[in-house]
């Protein structure tokens, strides 16, 4: 595809996207005026595929009104997100998925901007693109101290989901100090190169930090760069789901015959992975038939249906949900069990160590 009629595909679907969101105002009762509705449009439609968001376009009244219609807008960004993506042509595998990449950025930040309902200091990291506040955070964090309340952090290790309670120890300038419970957790964060903290009665929000500090006598540890997340999918998955210790050959079939080859990369009781250098016309909501070997169990055309399509630099992860039989399911289960105890036990090995 040249720039050209690159240039025509993003025109047309701005053009698309902006009687979307004239649709989804006009059946919404926000009180909002027409003037103001244009503004929002305008700057919604125009801002998303470039680079950066032109925060000087909006003036405070606009802002106001975001905020204290936060949910609606909340809503409309994440319908608008869902149209805009349906219009690509993710036939044209490395333009469409670059440029799906390009907007789910710019939806995340615009959705962070239009939840936020505190009139601290605004601004968008540039390397995460997460919309951050550290002063608020930091606030909230006194107030944790003085309730002699605790947060819980998680992080994932090879898949299995390791949390611990923490309690707040010391507050430096913009550093929080904490008292961990689960020692694992402090190897956990290290391997994982940050912590995650999950939400609660004073975070709606889940918040990512870098770890400044580690001691894994005491099981303390100190954070900084603390930013508020969109969401954190791993936190909300229903079943665990483990890498795999073995080398799966996982075939995927259509009704069609479409059929592609990878490798298992992740399993759980509802879902796996395949990772594959095979690019064909498999788009997310597709039925598929799923094949593999699980130790000396063959799992034969499982029912799934793909769920997301991950593009890498030469390859592609295929997300699918999947609906064993009984007998399947308690295969998986049975392996997803054992691999957790392994992958576990390899974490207090991790910790050894150190310790």
């Amino acid at each position: 595809m040249d720039k050209t009629e690159s240039n025509f595909i993003e025109k047309d679907l701005q053009n698309d996207l902006v009687g979307f969101l004239k649709i989804k105002f006009d059946e919404s009762n926000v009180d909002i005026d027409l003037d103001e509705k244009e503004k929002l449009i305008f700057f919604i439609s125009e801002n998303l595929l470039k680079e950066k968001f032109d925060l000087n376009s909006l003036d405070e009244n606009l802002i106001s009104k975001i905020r204290q219609n936060s949910d609606f807008f909340s809503f409309l960004v994440s319908k608008s997100a869902f149209f805009y993506l349906s219009k690509i042509d993710v036939k044209i595998c490395k333009t469409a998925l670059a440029k799906v990449e390009n907007l789910l950025l710019k939806f995340e930040e615009l959705i962070n901007m239009v939840t936020w309902k505190d009139n601290s200091f605004i601004g968008f990291d540039n390397e995460s693109s997460f919309l951050y506040s550290s002063n608020n955070i930091i606030d909230t964090f006194e107030r944790i101290k003085k309730d002699g309340e605790s947060i819980v952090f998680m992080n994932l290790y090879k898949g299995v989901p390791i949390r611990s309670k923490a309690f707040v120890v010391d507050i430096n300038d913009g550093a929080v100090a904490f008292k961990l419970e689960n020692e694992l957790q402090e190897i956990a964060m290290k391997i994982d190169g940050k912590a995650f903290i999950l939400t609660n009665d004073y975070f709606s929000k889940y918040i990512k930090a870098d770890i400044s500090y580690t001691n894994f006598l005491d099981k303390s540890v100190v954070l900084e760069n603390f930013i508020y997340l969109l969401n954190m999918p791993a936190a909300e998955r229903e079943y665990i789901r483990v890498y795999p210790d073995i080398l799966a050959k996982v075939m995927l079939n259509t009704k069609d015959e479409v059929v592609i080859e990878g490798k298992l990369f992740d399993l759980s009781e509802n879902g796996l992975g395949v990772v594959s250098e095979e690019c064909s016309n498999l788009q997310a909501g597709y039925d598929v038939n799923v094949s593999f070997d699980l130790d000396t169990y063959r799992c034969e055309k499982i029912n799934g249906k793909v769920m997301n399509i991950i593009e890498y630099d030469n390859s592609y992860r295929y997300c699918i949900k999947i609906f064993p039989d009984r007998t399947a399911r308690k295969k998986i289960v049975d392996y997803v069990q054992r691999r957790e105890h392994e992958i576990v036990l390899e974490l207090k090995n991790e910790l050894n160590n150190y310790i």
